[in-house]
């Protein structure tokens, strides 16, 4: 039973190769971590030059013979007001709108922390339905088998709404409520949860 949720830089391996690209993790409504370093990363043409701006910082890295690439933008202040951020390589663009400053969270485990707010009580769906949080934004990654790392998913950030929520692990939401409620700043919740699995895939080699 795994109900810890833990503060994360997010290093996902292996991407695909190409073009510009940019995991699902960094699409609109997303929140960078506060107060350290913030890791930006994708794909490009190999041994292209990239270039990231964001909150007036310029940075650009090479992406290497593999075409992978790393930015970190320095450390952050919190900021609830959205702003744009801005990925490079070449003649390719990619914004990312509604950007804010925050804090971001993972929580994964098993069957406790994947129960979803539908099966929960009654009590407990009042309370999500009753109204949007906002400054709580949340990100469900589905379930997939793989033998390897897996480098993107397929999902994307959505404001916690009443409508949104409703299939969310219940423990990440209740946490994520009550930080936006104690910090009051932008809080992002990240949910990686399969009920049954085995404890390995959930540490680190």
């Amino acid at each position: 039973l795994f109900h810890t949720c833990y503060s994360i830089s997010l290093l996902l391996l292996s991407p695909a190769l190409g073009d510009l690209h940019l995991p699902a993790l960094f699409t609109d409504g997303m929140v960078l971590q506060r107060d350290m370093k913030a890791p930006i990363w994708g794909t490009a043409d190999p041994n292209q030059e990239v270039k990231v701006q964001f909150g007036g910082q310029n940075k650009s890295a090479t992406a290497d013979a593999g075409g992978h690439w790393r930015i970190d933008l320095d450390p952050l202040e919190v900021n609830a007001t959205t702003r744009p951020l801005r990925v490079t390589a070449g003649a390719e663009m990619r914004t990312i709108e509604g950007v804010r400053v925050g804090e971001v969270w993972l929580a994964s485990g098993q069957s406790n922390m994947e129960w979803s707010i539908k099966a929960s009580s009654a009590e407990d769906q009042r309370i999500a339905a009753s109204a949007p949080v906002p400054l709580l934004s949340i990100f469900h990654i589905p379930r997939k088998l793989a033998a390897t790392n897996q480098s993107d998913v397929v999902a994307k950030w959505q404001p916690a709404t009443p409508d949104t929520v409703e299939g969310f692990s219940a423990v990440a939401y209740f946490f994520g409520r009550e930080l936006t409620e104690k910090l009051e700043v932008p809080i992002v919740i990240i949910a990686s949860s399969w009920g049954g699995s085995r404890i390995e895939p959930w540490a680190p080699e």
